[in-house]
């Protein structure tokens, strides 16, 4: 303590000879008053200011300044100004500074780093690898709870250990979970008995967007399909019935907005029905009652939609039946060009050279390669891109055009040709009666 003590009360013999009785009444005596008036000392001090002060050395981990009698290397120690370490077993456990954290749990120094200010009111520390644990009774649950003025569990982590869950929450609900024994995570869902490992998302009730995917490089504008920094998102179809759907918007730029691709695979040579390609679809209706069942007779299987004309507009569609059909809107005949011409020429512009077979009727076809990719029957294909093996694409609904056209052109020519058989017909059975008349005469 501050204050010190000495003996000063009369002489003794002790140096001079045995000590008597009396001396060690007197010595006994004056220890008794100095040790009374210390503990007064102590007393009037705490009572004053409710502090008791006292020096002890700075120590250290393993010789604690503060320790119990018999365990010298466990207790408390001052390791720098207005800090304090409890160590025990020789080894520093906890430190509380000034700086460095409210409650410092310290194991080693993991170097000159420190704790953010704004996360420091828990640090632990370690020089390797570094953890906490949370113990718990069998089947019972361990829970980390955040709060605050308005709500003490307004978030929380929770370790159900009974049921192997690991949730995650906010505002009350346990919003995402891990669960099983193959890293499962369930959003609103803790449960799929047809997932091993993966995502499960419960939607609850909500008929909206799903799942979305943003980029703040992404400003499309479009913001009655989505938001305008997203550009993918995927739902419920069908608020009731279920059903998916995905929406990608691009900004209005030249490009794809929608692409998929897919890469390895051996392709399937078969050509029959049984035949699964590489980017294979499948459809198939079901009986609600986990059979599936045949497509509706001449049920519409695939669509192709766009906008055109302020509306939304089937394009293109295969039924039940493997038909196809598109939107013919704009086609028919060609009338103003020799349709056959248009097809010999196609022929020619598009096949292997060294498969035509020509002959003298090739020398009155009036049109070529540039014909076709004027008139669309036939796409653009720069040098660039024929150097790299590419090639115009054949435009099927105007080459259907042209077919409907030479059919319709070759009927007019049969019923012209008819036309002049007929009028020679006419003709002949004229002179065959002229002669008749005159052989009659001679």
């Amino acid at each position: 303590m501050a204050n010190t003590y000495a003996y000063t009360g009369p002489g003794t013999r002790w140096a001079e000879e045995d000590p008597t009785a009396e001396d060690y009444l007197n010595v006994s005596r004056i220890n008794c008053d100095h040790l009374h008036e210390a503990l007064n000392t102590i007393t009037n001090s705490a009572a004053a200011d409710g502090i008791m002060t006292g020096s002890w050395g700075a120590g250290a981990a393993g010789t604690p300044s503060i320790a119990p009698n018999g365990d010298s290397n466990t207790g408390i120690w001052f390791p720098a100004a207005d800090t304090v370490a409890i160590s025990t077993g020789g080894t520093e456990r906890i430190r509380v500074a000034s700086g460095g954290g409210t409650l410092h749990v310290r194991t080693a120094t993991a170097g000159s780093v420190t704790a953010s200010t704004s996360h420091d009111d828990l640090v632990v520390e370690n020089s390797g690898a570094v953890g906490i644990t949370m113990l718990g009774g069998t089947n019972d649950t361990a829970t980390l709870v955040m709060g605050d003025a308005d709500d003490n569990d307004r978030a929380f982590i929770q370790a159900d250990l009974s049921a192997n869950t690991l949730a995650f929450s906010n505002n009350g609900g346990a919003a995402f979970t891990m669960y099983g024994t193959s890293a499962n995570l369930g959003l609103h869902e803790t449960a799929n008995a047809n997932m091993t490992t993966g995502i499960t998302i419960n939607q609850t009730s909500s008929d909206d967007k799903l799942f979305a995917l943003k980029s703040s490089d992404v400003a499309h504008g479009f913001t009655g399909v989505m938001e305008t920094d997203s550009y993918f998102t995927l739902g419920k179809y069908n608020g009731a019935n279920g059903g998916t759907y995905l929406n990608s918007v691009r900004e209005d730029s030249a490009g794809p907005s929608f692409s998929i691709d897919a890469y390895g695979g051996t392709a399937d040579t078969t050509h029959s029905s049984a035949v699964v390609g590489l980017f294979d679809h499948y459809v198939s209706e079901h009986d609600g009652a986990n059979s599936s069942t045949d497509i509706t007779a001449n049920g519409m299987v695939y669509t192709f939609r766009g906008r055109v004309g302020s509306a939304n507009r089937a394009l293109f569609g295969i039924d039940e039946d493997g038909d196809f059909q598109y939107d013919g809107a704009d086609g028919g005949a060609w009338d103003a060009y020799d349709d056959a011409h248009i097809c010999r020429a196609m022929a020619t512009a598009t096949l292997d050279p060294k498969t035509i077979v020509r002959s003298k009727w090739d020398e009155m076809v009036k049109y070529d390669k540039q014909t076709m990719i004027d008139i669309g029957v036939l796409g653009y294909c720069s040098p660039e891109d024929a150097a790299e093996g590419h090639a115009g694409l054949v435009n099927g609904s105007q080459l259907q055009r042209v077919f409907m056209g030479a059919h319709w052109q070759a009927y007019m020519d049969r019923m012209e040709l008819r036309e002049v058989c007929d009028l020679q017909q006419e003709q002949i059975e004229s002179i065959r009666a002229e002669l008749k008349l005159l052989s009659k005469e001679n």
